[in-house]
């Protein structure tokens, strides 16, 4: 008896250049699967006429099974290529082109109302850190802010608190010159967007929070909360919390840890401070 082999070509270029691409795939293996059943059936009888009859019947048997058989490999192999695709396709799993982030930070003040003063060169740093603690290579991403992405708004209190505090909004860019310090290189370019996930901590540097008092800015800004927005491939978000602290050498930091508990809980990451020579300033520990 002679063999034939059909050979079924299907690649995602091919099957993905219309809305029917895929249907149209799928269906080729219930068309298989169809084709295979309806041979067997026919050849399901009980007489046949004569030994060609019977062979011919064995003939219609043997392809139905093959068909049957090549059409449920068909449907096996278009799920699975549907499977990966929805899956390579899936945002989480869609590489990192575009992040920003938004910023709020409540400083405390005192029991008068100010004007925004910002230098015009102020500029800040954002760096989103994996794990817990910052050891110069796991900076999965640095963002900027210049003078034009900072605002600062009065909060006032209750009568009770008897002073106004101040709530600063940063929105947080990628192209924007990096502020001189650890945030210079974007490591997460490219790589799957759940890599957010493995992000447990953030630094923060900037010149001091705070309200100008004569000419000069008050140093250890007392910030009292905040969040960190970040935004990944205009879709995704995930939101830090930033712990009470005092603002020293223009560092605010912030890293989730679990607890004895069991519990998520927030606190203040150390770092070593370096200048823009990369020579050691000081130690940030948030107090």
């Amino acid at each position: 008896m002679p063999h034939f082999h059909i050979i079924l070509a299907l690649s995602p270029s091919t099957v993905s250049t219309s809305f029917w691409g895929w249907p149209f795939a799928v269906s080729i293996g219930g068309v298989l699967v169809f084709i295979g059943l309806l041979l067997e059936k026919m050849t399901d009888k009980e007489w046949y006429r004569n030994l060609d009859d019977l062979r011919a019947r064995k003939v219609k048997a043997a392809w139905g099974w093959r068909l049957l058989m090549l059409g449920i490999l068909v449907e096996i192999g278009i799920g699975f290529a549907i499977a990966v695709k929805d899956e390579i396709d899936a945002p989480l799993n869609r590489p990192i082109k575009t992040v920003s982030a938004y910023a709020r930070i409540l400083v405390k003040g005192d029991k008068y109302v100010h004007s925004p003063s910002f230098d015009e060169h102020w500029n800040a740093g954002l760096g989103f850190i994996v794990g817990t603690n910052l050891n110069g290579s796991n900076v999965l991403f640095s963002l900027s802010a210049e003078k034009s992405d900072v605002q600062m708004i009065n909060i006032l209190g209750t009568v009770a608190q008897n002073r106004t505090d101040l709530e600063f909004d940063i929105a947080f860019h990628q192209n924007h010159p990096p502020m001189a310090g650890n945030f210079l290189s974007d490591a997460g370019y490219g790589k799957p967007a759940r890599s957010f996930d493995g992000v447990k901590s953030l630094a923060l540097s900037m010149p001091q929070l705070g309200a100008l008092v004569g000419s000069n800015f008050p140093t250890n800004a007392e910030v009292l909360a905040g969040d960190v927005l970040v935004t990944v491939n205009s879709s995704l978000t995930w939101e830090f919390d930033i712990p009470p602290q005092k603002q020293k050498f223009g560092q605010i930091t912030s890293k989730r840890i679990m607890n004895a508990q069991g519990k998520t809980e927030v606190q203040v990451m150390p770092v070593s401070v370096i200048d823009h020579t990369g020579q050691h300033v000081g130690f940030f520990d948030g107090k």
